[in-house]
């Protein structure tokens, strides 16, 4: 049987009674000793008649159950309930690995614990078995709540030594069977109604039905859910070693799951997250992130962004074209892609006689030797085929006449088995010494190099284009924005995910000090703080309709003035967005009314906060945004209708019968 042991000791202080006339805020500043702003001052605990265990703080109340670990908490007029956690993951002394409930702790001891302006219960697990045997693994789960801003904070604590814990829920999955929403910024962000009809089973997942934060599943590290006007937003504050498991039906509503993962083979360090009441839905939510982001120091605004890069503003309400010089399929050994630097210089100039084009962002794949995807990270030198170096200095030359920045791909992560420096010791190495090998692209089998490595490809690199006479204004490090961070198990680089994620940005900060605008492919949060650009950020569709999900700018409500977003289509999502136009390189006269459009509203509001985003209807298919100058752009993805309603004119057409006016 269970032995559960319950100890805890009642306040010192009980919380002031609302008879005393001050709200907490006003208690806390009418402080005149550092005693009276202990947290025991401000959360009461207590265990209740029912047996549940509880934290009482102004209006907000957490009850804790000791022996099922279910959480709800209320606050602000409305409640949320935590399921019960779901099964972790142990490995063995004898690397065999198994399943447990952390409810079938032998011994579980209860008692309270304060620290700064937090207060709240620790549940200290020990006496786990398997295979009938003894584990000495020991867990401590803490949930509180933290005056000072009312949130309820959560805390995986680990405690291994030859039992280790490899895969852990803490707290349980938000429950969304009595709740109107959930939100996500999942991609650029989601809402799944309770009602929605279809089933939802981890799309974008990283391993298993798991998807990483700073992947697709999550761009950023929070999720909510929303009750009428009032909603919970999950905040993951150790977010590096930390995902979701995404699971929604019409019958039980959407369940997202936290989950923690274990770095280089053990959990390794606290885990901690927070639960933040929030008035209103999911503006309000992503509001709140915003502020977050402020104050972690991931936000950075473009306007700073710029100080720093002074070439940066050029890409304020410029088009981006996007060009491949080669692309050389090794399968086959033929040429995919291929537009020579002088073809190239010929199509943009006529773009410039037919339309004109005063400023331009040009991004071009495939320099390399072979071309693009091709030889990586040993792309280099300059390819003949398409110019070699001299062609290349031209294009540059002429590209810098006509005030355009230019910038190249490339790719550090991928390590082709045919790259001159191919070698396994480089290879990114699973916990079971194995790598991963792909099939995938055009140059043929690739496996990963490790990030470690990578910063030294790129100085190598780009050395070599400065001494050639062909340094470009910037570079796009594929992938590194939209893959979560790798481990690597060799000896001579072991690598966590943490530390992946600061090899990428040593990578960033070099093109950024040494060439300019730095860029990447999506934006996931780690990164914000120091790309300019990515080049798109993905709308939770399958196709225009079979949605997985009610589409929503998240992202943009908590970015938009911090980073530079593309969108090449559909047209309304750049509309709704104002993003970057991508403009195509063989452009009609449509094209480029559309690239004007779009790049009027940038250059406008580019450096301006999104303030706001409605849906007009209830699937979500017409939306308005609203900038902080007062320009609003609604548009309707059923009729194609679209309006632009600046301070000073109005502009609207029709997407689908092409008009504007």
């Amino acid at each position: 049987m269970k032995k559960l042991i319950v100890t805890f000791a009642l306040c010192a202080l009980p919380i002031l009674p609302a008879a005393a006339g001050l709200p907490w805020t006003e208690q806390m500043t009418a402080a005149v000793t550092p005693e009276e702003l202990k947290a025991d001052r401000f959360v009461a605990f207590r265990k209740a008649d029912s047996g549940m265990l509880e934290l009482v703080c102004g209006d907000t109340v957490l009850q804790l159950n000791p022996r099922s670990f279910e959480i709800t908490v209320s606050g602000k007029g409305a409640s949320f309930t935590f399921r019960a956690p779901e099964e972790a993951l142990v490995r063995l002394q004898d690397g065999s690995e198994r399943s447990l409930r952390l409810q079938d702790a032998q011994s579980v001891i209860a008692v309270p614990e304060q620290w700064a302006g937090i207060r709240g219960i620790a549940l200290a697990l020990s006496g786990f078995k398997a295979d009938g045997k003894l584990l000495d693994l020991k867990v401590r789960l803490f949930a509180g709540v933290d005056y000072a801003t009312g949130d309820a904070v959560f805390e995986l604590r680990p405690e291994e030594k030859e039992t280790t814990l490899r895969l852990a829920t803490w707290p349980g999955a938000l429950d969304g069977r009595d709740v109107d929403a959930t939100v996500m910024p999942h991609t650029q962000g989601i809402l799944i109604p309770r009602n929605w009809p279809k089933v939802i089973d981890a799309p974008y997942t990283d391993q298993g039905k798991i998807g990483l934060v700073y992947g697709r599943s999550l761009y950023m590290p929070w999720w909510g859910v929303t009750s009428k006007d009032k909603s919970a937003m999950f905040l993951i504050e150790t977010p590096d070693d930390a995902g979701i498991r995404l699971f929604h039906s019409p019958e039980e509503g959407t369940s997202v799951t936290p989950k923690w993962l274990h770095t280089l083979g053990r959990m390794g360090y606290t885990r901690r997250a927070r639960l933040k009441f929030i008035d209103g839905g999911y503006v309000a939510m992503a509001k709140a992130y915003r502020g977050t982001a402020k104050e972690n120091g991931t936000f950075r605004s473009i306007t700073e962004k710029i100080a720093e890069t002074p070439s940066y503003a050029k890409l304020i309400g410029s088009p981006i074209l996007h060009v491949t010089a080669r692309q050389y399929d090794a399968r086959n050994k033929v040429d995919a892609l291929f537009t020579p630097y002088v073809e190239l210089t010929r199509k943009i100039e006529r773009l410039q006689k037919e339309f004109s084009l005063p400023q331009a962002y040009i991004h071009i794949d495939g320099i390399g030797y072979r071309g693009y995807d091709n030889l990586e990270p040993d792309q280099l030198p300059v390819g003949e085929k398409a110019g070699g170096k001299e062609g290349l200095r031209k294009f540059l030359a002429f590209a810098h006449r006509n005030n355009y920045l230019v910038v190249y791909h490339q790719q550090y992560r991928d390590m082709y088995l045919d790259a001159p420096s191919y070698n396994k010791e480089l290879l990114v190495t699973r916990e079971d010494g194995t790598h991963h090998v792909e099939d995938t692209w055009a140059g043929g089998a690739n496996a990963l190099v490790c990030a470690t490595r990578a910063l030294d490809y790129v100085r190598r690199n780009n050395t070599y284009l400065r001494g050639i006479g062909a340094q470009s204004d910037g570079c796009y490090l594929d992938v590194f924005a939209v893959v979560p961070g790798d481990e690597c198990y060799h000896p001579d680089h072991r690598m966590s995910r943490t530390q992946c994620y600061e090899q990428r940005r040593r990578c960033f900060d070099y093109i950024k000090n040494n060439l300019g605008i730095v860029s990447s492919e999506e934006p996931v949060d780690w990164a914000v703080r120091t790309l300019h650009l990515v080049h798109h950020t993905v709308w939770a569709v399958d196709g225009e309709r079979n949605n997985f999900g009610i589409p929503l700018p998240l992202f943009t409500l908590v970015y938009h003035d911090a980073i530079v977003v593309p969108f090449e289509i559909p047209f309304l999502h750049a509309l709704i967005s104002a993003g970057m136009p991508y403009l195509s390189i063989d452009a009609n006269a449509q094209d480029m009314e559309a690239v004007r459009l779009v790049a009027e509203l940038h250059k406008r509001v580019g450096l301006q906060e999104m303030t706001n985003h409605e849906m007009l209807s209830a699937d979500g298919r017409k939306q308005r945004s609203t900038y902080a100058d007062g320009t609003i752009v609604t548009v309707d993805q059923d009729s194609g209708d679209w309006e632009i309603r600046y301070p000073d004119k109005t502009v609207k057409g029709n997407a689908i019968d092409w008009k504007a006016n």
